[in-house]
Parts: C-alpha cells; sequence; structure tokens
C-alpha cells in the first residue's frame, strides 16, 4: 500500500505539470476546471503506466488507487483555493461549496469517467457534458 500511495504521488506531481501547461491561458476557474477533469481522464485513458489501473483487470488496483487518492485531492484543493482567490481567474466557488468539497467532487469525477467504460465520453464531447454538469455544481452565478 505505501507503494502504491508513493505512485499516487508521483502520477499526481506528472499529471500536475502537464495540466499546469493546458491550462496556460484560461481565464474562467469553470473553464480550468472543466479542462483539468478532461485532460487527466484523457492521460489516464492514454499512459501506458496508469491506463492499467482502470481497465477490468486492474480493478481491485482502482479501489486501492482510489482510497489512495490523497494525494490528487491535496494537489486539487491548493490550485482551487490559489485560483478562487486569484485575480487573474474569473469566478469563484459558490459560497456553500468548500475548497476541500470541490476537490473531492472533481476527483470522484475524474475517476468515475476513467472506470466506467460504457459512459465513456472524449474530446468536445466530454468537455460540452462536464460544463453542463460540473461549472453549475460547484461555480458560482
Amino acid at each position: 500500500e505505501a507503494l502504491l500511495h508513493a505512485y499516487m504521488v508521483h502520477v499526481a506531481k506528472d499529471f500536475e505539470e502537464i495540466l499546469d501547461e493546458k491550462l496556460r491561458g484560461l481565464r474562467s476557474l469553470g473553464d480550468r476546471l472543466v479542462e483539468a477533469v478532461a485532460v487527466s481522464v484523457e492521460l489516464i485513458r492514454e499512459r501506458e503506466d496508469v491506463a492499467p489501473f482502470f481497465n477490468e483487470e486492474g480493478l481491485g488496483l482502482t479501489a486501492q488507487l482510489t482510497s489512495n487518492a490523497a494525494a490528487m485531492r491535496e494537489q486539487l484543493v491548493r490550485q482551487i483555493e490559489r485560483e478562487s482567490c486569484s485575480d487573474r481567474i474569473q469566478g469563484t466557488l459558490r459560497n456553500d461549496v468548500s475548497a476541500e468539497e470541490a476537490a473531492e467532487w472533481v476527483t470522484r469525477m475524474i475517476f468515475s469517467f476513467s472506470v466506467l467504460p460504457s459512459e465513456a465520453r472524449s474530446g468536445v464531447s466530454l468537455r460540452k457534458y462536464l460544463r453542463k454538469m460540473l461549472i453549475p455544481s460547484l461555480i458560482e452565478g
């Protein structure tokens, strides 16, 4: 379990670097959350070192992986707090949603879209769905 946790920390840092690049230039908190989820799901599906955790054979590992997702959530909490207070980013979390709750919801969405192949969405379809469902649940206005 310690090895799996260490691996999750490594993957989270790797994803953070990629996400920083992909989110550069996006000024809306809602758009940034949508793109962060979509890119994470796409990375999980594409990366040979991560994808096996999310296929049918790896579902036992996925259960362990999701229970060790603290590194990803902690990273998301810091990012959401930073961006919610930034003058450069437009939009804020709803008053009744904390950064911790938003990070938990985003993490759950990433894992859900990655594990449920019958619900697979990608590209434009995934981003359209996330804008419709994610933004109203987390973003003010």
